[in-house]
């Protein structure tokens, strides 16, 4: 018998989202490899699916993921792979796995289902050819500068991430202070659970409809960003006192690739950053782009 692995989709919410194939193929495969085995447990009870489980998750992936697939290889077994919810590799764990099944010579299958990535474009209602996903947003206001920076670069795109209910509402809020208020936004939210919504309003709208309704569950959020005016050219950068001089002269680039001259960028860095001299910010940023043009 030849190892084979098998990324299946798991159920966001709605177990009735979970594939026949999916589940005949967790019933099927030698084991299991599993974000969480107590989650995975319950759920797998629930379809009476009883498949030993062992933990892969992204604080062993990195380490477990080359023995795990050199043992399948070896003693020639199906391994399926599953996140806590949803399509495993999109903001989850799973890539790592799959990339070494590829490097050890394993065939990799895709039994597709629920993701709540394909579900919020649907239900968006938007049109654009070009869909621009980021997972979860960076934490730090300048972190979030920089993806701004590409995605009006991208645009007309559909530009989609997720977020917690911890921090929609200061997303939201930082969202408004970098965009046209009349930007079109849809925010999803617990998708195919029994309240899911699918809300599109104008951004400065967003804040307000949120604060309406209670807050649970995570969120995905889709921007129709039609021109790249609609996200402010010169938005205002905030960085942070503790940040490496390699990270100020990323984000000199960030802001770079959105048409400002580099000498600009640096400059617009180093006022935000108030320690660092724009030279020294300008300088570092060259040595970055030499060092991705060679790579």
């Amino acid at each position: 018998m030849s190892a084979k692995l098998y990324m299946v989709a798991t159920p966001i919410g709605n177990l009735d989202d979970f594939s026949p194939r999916g589940a005949e193929t967790l019933r099927q495969v030698d084991l299991i490899a599993c974000e969480d085995t107590r989650h995975s447990h319950k759920l797998l009870a629930k379809m009476g699916i009883s498949t030993k489980l062992v933990a892969l998750h992204e604080h062993n992936e990195f380490e477990r993921s080359p023995e795990l697939i050199h043992d399948i290889k070896t003693r020639g077994l199906s391994l399926a792979y599953i996140s806590d919810a949803g399509t495993p590799g999109i903001s989850d764990p799973g890539a790592l796995l799959c990339a070494e099944a590829h490097r050890q010579g394993v065939p990799v299958f895709s039994i597709s289902g629920p993701s709540a990535l394909t579900a919020a474009v649907a239900a968006s209602g938007f049109h654009h050819s070009f869909v621009l996903f980021v997972g979860f947003l960076p934490r730090k206001p300048a972190e979030k500068n920089a993806v701004l920076a590409r995605v009006r670069g991208s645009a007309p795109c559909q530009f989609v991430f997720y977020e917690s209910p911890k921090r929609i509402l200061d997303t939201l809020q930082h969202l408004s202070r970098h965009c046209r208020p009349d930007l079109t936004i849809c925010v999803s939210r617990v998708i195919s659970k029994v309240f899911e919504s699918h809300r599109v309003c104008p951004l400065h709208q967003a804040e307000q409809l949120i604060m309406g309704e209670p807050v649970k569950g995570e969120f995905s959020v889709s921007m129709s960003v039609e021109d790249p005016a609609d996200l402010l050219p010169q938005m205002p950068l905030e960085t942070q006192a503790d940040q490496s001089l390699d990270e100020l002269a990323k984000l000199a680039l960030a802001s770079h690739t959105d048409g400002v001259p580099l000498k600009e960028s640096s400059r617009q860095v180093a006022i935000a950053n108030g320690t660092v001299s724009a030279r020294s910010i300008y300088q570092a940023a060259l040595q970055v782009k030499k060092d991705l043009d060679d790579d």
